[in-house]
């Protein structure tokens, strides 16, 4: 989190050269504002180049200056905006919401009546989302990494009334004094010099003797006697303005709102909340286990830090006690909202900032239409879906690069194995390029070493494309290291990450020695590695979404026993003799021929249902028909269980896998059988095999393959 790498700052303020935001995926990019905004040097690629390749409008600016082709597509907030989109760009289309990672949310369509459907939802997802995290937060400063679904963010802003019969944890000295699960609180904390130190020592002296008399856990009458003489009034002079006032000074006050709404909608949820000169107060609804004092506190120290930072000032900022109270009701929500929004009064513009976003939602109201309506209005275009049209049959390609600025060297051009729309962390990769035209390679350096040009990265880029009919499109650009940055090294025999390490600590690439791309004589397989076996009965078919959760490698001067090797380490391995059972989709069934009589050649005995049965007899292939499993016995089901399959080759038979499908895979997996569920795939998989057969295994070490044993 911006907290953790802050503290962490500070403690080595000494020695600190600057920040690296390159490594580490996703999140550290997201930091990047919130650390260039509190001081911190960031080295490297800036933080405004990283908001040209993840803004979608500035990026596309960029790709048109550059000439370089992207899939045509657009942005929408409703669902006719995007079914124009849709019907500009032409079906099918890849549709996502634009505030999720790992492609979680991801969808191919095919027709509108599934495009509207999708829309709808995700229209209520992000109403949601943006309730939670307010539109005004600046997107690199917000938390972006929340796994909450949503129907947990429906939960999450659900308004629950205090409840006396409930659980409530009575705390003497760490606040909330009063903690029920689920609750919102009111919260009030202010500047060190708000209260003269004399003034209040006398209050904590009358509050002592009148504790003596009124021991705790109070009942009703006491609590509410509590809040009568020593909250209300006190605050209410409070609330007047005393002190300096450190926060009419409008840019502290946005450090002090930023904090406030830096992990909304992930560690809690804020309702509404003021910046006033000499204090603040919220409406805040803690999420899961966050605590919140730990909350508040957190609030504490980053602004502290900061503001004393950018005043030049030493000593505690805030006073150490702060106020809190369970809110009891809807009314009460209601007027301590009415309380946050009149807590101005008397001050002029611009001494004060009020936020009143009222996002909670009353429980009977939380579900209804009307409520549903409510958070649609605040949608904001800054998250709108995300609508492109897909490129059908594409191969998809991964660039790693790396540029000190002046010159951009090509790590790797890496070609997928699977097609275009399966997500890049799970799609076996292949380095170098297999079957991509040595000018289709050479468009894609000219694209790649414009873009870091232009973006002026210093360190690592990841671009990935896509080619279809040998014509180049930019899919999208990562300024930082992918995932793909250690396997690209190991390929090639160089330390990409340390070298953009020492880049952004000003090092050239001429002094570091590398300025020319590696193209290694033999081949290295990125695979990647599901849990599907521990979710009996899970579809393992690929998608826009990433469900893989880690990565092997194979090398081997052979694509084919390279390949091989990734199957191995993945596990499970590919067979070399057995029966095969093959089941293809109809669209399909026309290219299958060749596969098939690869796998036949190589002493294979082939089993198909009735359709790719029929399509395989027709190519004069030998193969035994088998039931499907509505039609009865024997049929892939059997087979699997009794240990008579050495593979499976199943492709899906439409955007909507069937039943028996789902079936079949997933009791061959749960079985350690292998199955493959792309053309492309299988066809690695020949080869594999073929190689296997006729040359057998061979072992390396790396160094050996770099010259360097």
């Amino acid at each position: 989190t911006l907290e953790d790498v802050l503290n962490i700052c500070e403690q080595e303020s000494e020695n600190l050269f600057g920040v690296i935001v390159q490594f580490g995926g996703q999140t550290p990019l997201n930091l990047a504002a919130g650390l260039q905004a509190a001081g911190v040097p960031i080295i490297g690629t800036s933080p405004k180049s990283i908001e040209i390749a993840e803004d979608r409008k500035l990026f596309g600016a960029m790709l048109d200056k550059l000439g370089i082709r992207q899939t045509s597509g657009g942005t929408a907030v409703t669902e006719d905006e995007a079914v124009a989109v849709a019907e500009r760009v032409g079906y099918p289309v890849l549709v996502r919401p634009s505030f999720v990672l790992g492609g979680r949310g991801m969808m191919l369509v095919h027709n509108e009546t599934d495009l509207r459907k999708y829309v709808r939802e995700a229209i209520g997802s992000r109403a949601d989302f943006q309730s939670a995290r307010p539109a005004a937060v600046p997107a690199a400063v917000a938390t972006v990494g929340t796994t909450a679904g949503p129907a947990d963010l429906k939960s999450a802003l659900r308004f629950r009334a205090f409840d006396p019969r409930a659980a409530v944890e009575i705390r003497r000295r760490r606040l909330p004094h009063w903690r029920q699960a689920g609750a919102t609180y009111f919260v009030t904390f202010r500047l060190g010099d708000a209260i003269p130190a004399h003034l209040l020592a006398q209050w904590r002296e009358e509050l002592e003797t009148w504790k003596k008399f009124h021991p705790e856990p109070w009942d009703a009458k006491a609590a509410e006697e509590y809040r009568r003489r020593f909250i209300e009034p006190r605050e209410e002079w409070l609330d007047a303005g005393h002190g300096e006032g450190l926060l009419r000074r409008g840019e502290l006050r946005q450090v002090v709102t930023e904090a406030l709404r830096h992990f909304d909608g992930d560690r809690y949820v804020l309702d509404a909340f003021v910046v006033m000169p000499n204090h603040v107060h919220a409406l805040v609804k803690p999420l899961g286990d966050h605590d919140l004092s730990e909350i508040v506190q957190s609030w504490k120290r980053f602004t502290a830090r900061t503001i004393n930072q950018q005043t030049e000032r030493v000593g505690e900022l805030w006073q150490e006690e702060y106020y809190d109270h369970i809110v009891r009701d809807g009314e009460e929500l209601e007027r301590m909202r009415r309380y946050i929004a009149r807590n101005p009064e008397g001050l002029s513009e611009g001494e004060f900032t009020v936020v009143r976003e009222g996002v909670l939602l009353a429980e009977e109201a939380a579900g209804t239409a009307a409520g549903r309506a409510d958070l649609k209005s605040a949608l904001q275009a800054e998250h709108p879906i995300l609508v492109d049209h897909f490129l059908e049959d594409a191969v998809e390609v991964d660039v790693d690069c790396i540029s000190d600025g002046e010159i951009v060297v090509i790590g790797a051009i890496m070609e997928h194995i699977e097609e275009a729309g399966i997500h890049s962390g799970d799609s076996s990769c292949v380095i170098p390029s297999f079957s991509l035209k040595p000018e289709v390679k050479a468009e894609i350096t000219r694209a790649t070493k414009a873009m870091a040009t232009e973006l002026n990265v210093r360190g690592l880029m990841n671009v990935q494309f896509a080619v279809k009919d040998d014509v180049v499109y930019v899919l999208e650009v990562n300024p930082r290291a992918s995932r793909t940055a250690p396997f690209v090294s190991k390929a090639i025999g160089v330390q990409l990450p340390k070298l953009a390490a020492k880049i952004m600590a000003g090092k050239t690439l001429k002094e570091l020695g590398f300025t020319e791309e590696i193209i290694p004589n033999h081949f290295s397989v990125k695979e990647a590695v599901f849990p599907f076996i521990r979710f009996p009965g899970i579809d393992i078919v690929l998608g826009p979404e990433m469900k893989s959760t880690g990565e092997v490698m194979g090398i081997d001067e052979s694509m084919g026993l390279a390949f091989a090797k990734a199957q191995m380490a993945a596990q499970p391995a590919l067979p070399t003799t057995g029966n095969i059972f093959i089941s293809v989709a109809d669209r399909q069934k026309s290219k299958i021929a060749e596969l098939a009589r690869g796998f036949v050649d190589l002493g294979f005995t082939l089993y198909a249902t009735s359709g790719t049965a029929v399509a395989l007899k027709a190519a004069d292939i030998p193969v035994k028909k088998l039931f499907k499993l509505n039609e009865g016995r024997p049929n892939a089901l059997d087979m699997i269980k009794n240990g008579e399959l050495a593979m499976i080759i199943n492709t899906p038979s439409g955007k909507v896998a069937r039943e028996d499908e789902i079936k079949i895979r997933s009791t061959a997996t749960a079985n350690r059988i292998p199955i493959i569920t792309t053309l492309r795939a299988a066809t690695a998989s020949l080869e594999g095999i073929r190689a296997l057969k006729e040359h057998g295994l061979h072992v390396k070490s790396l160094q050996e393959y770099h010259g360097l044993a």
